[in-house]
């Protein structure tokens, strides 16, 4: 009797531990997966970034709908963020026409480079992209309302605006978890997935000030 629940326990320890070898495989095949390209060099103090937002990567023609540049400087004592818009340009519209004018997508799904010359004659240069669309905009601002209650997530703007708001927050340590697995299906950005996630934890995990900021336009 004592051996057959010995060899009992001992089957069910393997299944156990099967299981959790099939799962964390799963995992990392997954994250294998994911739509994130070649690893390319980022700076520690400072690197600006491309933010291109689509209504839907699965099109033949993605609808351009805005272009952002992130400007992120990180020093011993401070993390800034700044988001200035592109597209649409309210001050100056023919600038932004120029953008929307320029704007396509490889098949790959990542900005031409015909487009990255043009925002680099307006002179605008960035480290690395990210395009998303309506379906990956709508998880961050699920995500922003679940860390702040109901409040207006109803475009781009309002967005990052409210998405500044938790990541200047002193209460980090409650934050929702955010789907990456889910995201990345409407995402595509030339950083290694390691990179992303480096940037990533900076902002949720970070104890020293963080400044936040839409640029007045």
């Amino acid at each position: 009797m004592k051996r057959t629940v010995f060899w009992g326990s001992a089957g069910l320890t393997f299944l156990v531990f099967a299981l959790i070898g099939f799962l964390l495989a799963y995992r990392a095949d997954s994250l294998s997966r994911l739509p994130l390209a070649r690893r390319i060099a980022l700076q520690d103090r400072q690197n600006n970034f491309l933010l291109i937002h689509v209504d839907d990567m699965r099109s033949q023609q993605p609808v351009l709908l805005s272009v952002w540049v992130i400007l992120r400087y990180r020093s011993e004592s401070q993390t800034a963020l700044t988001f200035l818009r592109l597209f649409p340009d309210a001050d100056v519209p023919q600038r932004g026409q120029k953008v929307s004018q320029a704007f396509s997508l490889t098949n790959q799904g990542e900005p031409a480079p015909g487009f990255l010359r043009k925002l680099e004659e307006q002179g605008v240069k960035t480290s690395a992209f990210f395009v998303v669309d309506d379906e990956g905009m709508d998880q961050i601002g699920a995500w922003v309302q679940g860390a702040l209650g109901k409040v207006n997530t109803s475009d781009d703007a309002e967005i990052l605006q409210w998405g500044c708001a938790v990541f200047s927050s002193e209460s980090k340590m409650s934050l929702p978890d955010f789907n990456w697995l889910t995201f990345a299906k409407h995402l595509q950005t030339n950083l290694a997935f390691d990179d992303l996630m480096a940037e990533w934890s900076s902002l949720i995990t970070s104890v020293s000030p963080l400044r936040c900021e839409l640029a007045s336009q």
